[in-house]
């Protein structure tokens, strides 16, 4: 939450005020790839592995608006990429790389990110060199004696996840068992509710820094914690959360 709260305030200094005329907003785009994100990580051996390219695409009208500041916010961009991985533990290949451009075929206030996970190498001695390569001298081969190999260290494990249980109106209780827990009345969500108050995707509960937080995902009916309506907030121990009416309750 700080380090969204901050990424808010730089974009609200100095003429970027001006964006805000525009129907999409900066922080808009950042929630769409901070999405993009959670999507596409990558699970490696020991590691996790986050996208470091994306594609950003809007309507040319709403592209228009941020054309004069489109390469200073594609830079905030990447900065709240690479402040998003260090704090979710995901590494990145590269630096990361965000470009924002005009598509006719989305329709207005639409915003559409591709994420993708790639790897430049490094160039060529010849392309550092501006054309062919060719050595002055020859030098001789020193050839380094040859080691036995050592066995690899086993990677750390991770702090292992605090049981947390959601009780639900008829009594019964759910276990939440993955850091990014989704709820509403898609089939793909962790917990499928059957009520007609609640989005096909309402609402997610994330853990991270030993906490648990509610993420409320633009629903409709929205999303109440202790019958206070909320964006994003720090659950504790006894709380109510309501998805549009529909209420359960979370034991830390």
């Amino acid at each position: 939450m700080q380090r969204f709260e901050n990424f808010m305030e730089r974009m609200l200094e100095g003429s970027f005020t001006r964006l805000f005329r525009s129907s999409v907003q900066p922080a808009e785009v950042a929630r769409r790839i901070e999405r993009a994100m959670e999507n596409n990580v990558t699970v490696s051996i020991g590691r996790q592995y986050a996208p470091n390219s994306f594609q950003v695409r809007l309507h040319p009208d709403d592209y228009r608006a941020f054309e004069p500041y489109r390469a200073r916010l594609e830079r905030e961009m990447a900065a709240f990429v690479r402040e998003t991985a260090a704090e979710r533990g995901w590494e990145l290949l590269t630096a990361p790389h965000v470009v924002i451009s005009p598509n006719g075929e989305l329709s207005r206030h639409a915003i559409e990110v591709e994420a993708r996970l790639v790897d430049q190498p490094d160039r060529a001695p010849a392309e550092a060199n501006g054309g062919g390569y060719q050595p002055t001298m020859a030098m001789p081969i020193q050839r380094q004696p040859v080691r036995p190999p050592t066995a690899p260290r086993p990677p750390p494990r991770p702090p292992a996840q605090p049981p947390a249980t959601l009780r639900l109106p008829n009594g019964s209780a759910v276990a939440i068992a993955a850091p990014l827990f989704g709820l509403g009345r898609e089939l793909d969500n962790d917990l499928v509710i059957e009520d007609s108050r609640v989005s096909r995707h309402h609402a997610q509960i994330v853990y991270g820094h030993n906490h648990y937080a509610l993420r409320d995902l633009t629903s409709t009916n929205g999303t109440f914690l202790n019958d206070r309506p909320v964006d994003t907030a720090v659950l504790s121990s006894g709380d109510r959360i309501s998805l549009g009416g529909y209420e359960v309750q979370i034991t830390l």
